[in-house]
């Protein structure tokens, strides 16, 4: 019953395409039609709700406009209803600020592949890539910001594009979105160049429309697979916040003429406490160039500096200081604590970095560096420890404030929905946080021992029980998803490739292939087949595995590095053993994966 209201004493089920659905003209402003079409059916039949096209349309010749994604509260209908009462010409409230993006128009036509591709972005990807970590920034502030900057607006027409491309399979129409994707892109950049050539760079509002178009640029070259470029933008992103936020720590900072102060609202200067949007994009998405580095084009890691006394001095997100923030009292929201996650998150993986060029040189100082690295493996599994428990109160003290949800027309389900994201949500950062104890206790270790991740099965085995908890966000069916941002595609790739039990890698293997998404860097499909192959490169000459132990250590993938060609749909996958023993050389089986 969640996608129903009731009316008198029926109930009218509000789901189904947008052609059955369809209310007003199709080249009229849409402001308030999703209300309209609960009221109004123009076709009066109901949709049979066939997946991609309903087969009501596409047997009476009509083109099925697909699904869409709004759904309305009680809210909606009463501020629908204040509307139809005051003049058309008092201005639209914030109710309607991403509608009204139609309303005012942006000097492209909308039945257009450039229109269609902005409002694909705002009904789909936008909502996607908000799942997990919803700070509004995709939802809402980019779309706003698109209303005055056109490096913004282009950028997101390029991705609507590259949305719509992604899941057509037609090869023509395939082709017209890649050449339309482009044409927008380079749109976006010459008008972002604009913006830095004659912007005010100590204005919090023009930095703000270049990091954000900066962020929209390093999505754009990820999906199209030129992570090299994407590294640019992202490193250039995160070098001109963190050059602002270190100017701006007094929240005073000199303006051009030199005659006047300003203060500078950017929260992301007290953090921990700060939960700035555009700071915790840029986290994220290292975080994903961590994690996912091209052989052509590796990420260069913010190394430490070991030849200096480790710093108790707390950091901002971006900084270069050797100690990551120290945890606070208590969570206040769980954003707070996604924040902190994800911090020390990255910095286990520049401490796995760190020990792995270790391993690789020759230098005497190894024993005194590797002491140190040790000692911040222990502080960092101090610090998980810590967040699990402030993270669990969190949980607890909000379950305990949580009001019963009231009497209103609205099926107490529908109420629940945003309780239902939230156990999503916490089930993903329990998952990174799973994934952190695993890398912290098996990863980073001087032996470079691959069955230390044996010991880890039950973590292994906790995480896809997270993941699997998640239903239904974790997408079943033919729809694909497009993300911008991170998901659970990685926790489950790296669980298939590191766990070598055999019913958890192949349960993982299976959850993996059913999800039909692209969260940011990485590709569900195209991961799903790295996993199997890896898998077949570990067991393939042993009969049948039953446990992990049988898989010995020198039938066992310690790395693997991947070039990507998305266009092609295949990816060169190097994988390193040590088939002679630990102290041997390394030996390198390669290969193509096609998906």
């Amino acid at each position: 019953m969640q996608n129903s209201v009731i009316t008198g004493y029926k109930i009218r089920v509000r789901t189904g395409c947008k052609t059955c659905r369809q209310v007003t003209p199709r080249d009229s402003p849409p402001l308030f039609s999703k209300v309209l079409t609960l009221r109004h059916r123009i076709r009066r039949v109901k949709c049979d709700e066939t997946k991609p096209n309903c087969q009501r349309c596409t047997k009476t010749g009509r083109r099925c406009d697909g699904y869409g994604t709004d759904h309305l509260s009680r809210t909606d209908l009463v501020q629908a209803e204040n509307h139809r009462r005051i003049p058309s010409s008092t201005p639209p409230s914030e109710l309607s600020s991403l509608t009204h993006l139609h309303i005012q128009g942006h000097g492209f036509n909308g039945d257009g592949i450039a229109g269609q591709s902005f409002d694909f972005f705002r009904a789909c990807i936008a909502l996607e890539s908000c799942e997990y970590f919803d700070e509004g920034f995709w939802s809402r502030m980019v779309l706003q910001m698109s209303h005055s900057e056109p490096a913004i607006r282009h950028g997101i027409m390029a991705l609507g594009t590259l949305g719509r491309r992604f899941r057509e399979s037609e090869i023509e129409t395939n082709k017209q979105y890649y050449k339309s994707a482009l044409q927008q892109y380079n749109k976006a950049v010459i008008h972002a160049r604009k913006l830095l050539e004659g912007g005010d760079n100590q204005d919090w509002g023009t930095m703000q429309k270049i990091l954000v178009a900066c962020i929209i640029f390093v999505s754009f070259e990820n999906h199209m697979g030129n992570y090299a470029a994407a590294q640019v933008h992202l490193k250039n992103g995160m070098r001109i916040l963190s050059l602002y936020q270190s100017r701006s720590k007094a929240f005073r900072i000199a303006q051009p003429d030199g005659k006047e102060l300003s203060s500078i609202p950017l929260s992301s200067c007290q953090h921990p406490a700060a939960e700035d949007k555009i700071t915790q994009l840029f986290s994220r998405f290292d975080f994903q160039a961590m994690t996912f580095s091209d052989s052509s084009s590796p990420y260069q890691y913010t190394p430490f500096s070991f030849s200096s006394p480790i710093s108790d001095a707390s950091r901002t997100s971006l900084s270069s200081d050797e100690n990551p923030a120290p945890l606070p009292i208590i969570f206040s929201s769980v954003t707070e604590a996604q924040i902190y996650l994800f911090e020390y998150i990255r910095y286990l993986f520049r401490l796995t970095d760190a020990l792995w060029s270790l391993s690789s040189s020759q230098s005497p100082e190894n024993e005194h560096i590797l002491a140190i690295i040790l000692l911040m493996k222990r502080k960092c599994l101090l610090a998980l420890e810590q967040w699990k428990v402030l993270f669990d109160t969190l949980l607890q003290s909000q379950a305990r404030t949580r009001s019963p949800s009231k009497r209103t027309l609205i099926p107490p389900d529908i109420n629940d929905s945003s309780n239902l994201r939230q156990q999503h949500v916490s089930g993903l950062l329990r998952a990174y946080y799973l994934l952190s104890l695993i890398i912290l206790r098996a990863g980073i270790d001087s032996s470079l021992d691959e069955t230390l991740w044996d010991a880890q099965i039950p973590l292994f085995s906790d995480t896809l029980d997270q993941i699997e908890s998640m239903r239904p966000t974790v997408n079943s069916g033919q729809q694909k998803i497009f993300s911008l941002d991170i998901g659970i595609v990685l926790p489950l790739f790296f669980t298939a490739i590191k766990c070598r039990d055999p019913l958890l890698r192949r349960k993982a293997i299976k959850l993996l292939g059913a999800l039909h998404r692209r969260e940011g860097v990485w590709d569900s499909e195209g991961a799903t087949k790295v996993a199997e192959k890896i898998m077949e490169i570990e067991e393939g000459d042993l009969g049948i595995v039953g446990q992990a132990e049988d898989i010995v250590e020198t039938k066992r993938v310690y790395v693997n590095f991947v070039t990507a060609k998305l266009d092609e749909r295949k990816v060169y996958l190097v994988c390193m053993l040590k088939p002679r023993g630990r102290e041997e050389e390394w030996e390198s089986r390669d290969q193509w994966v096609t998906f």
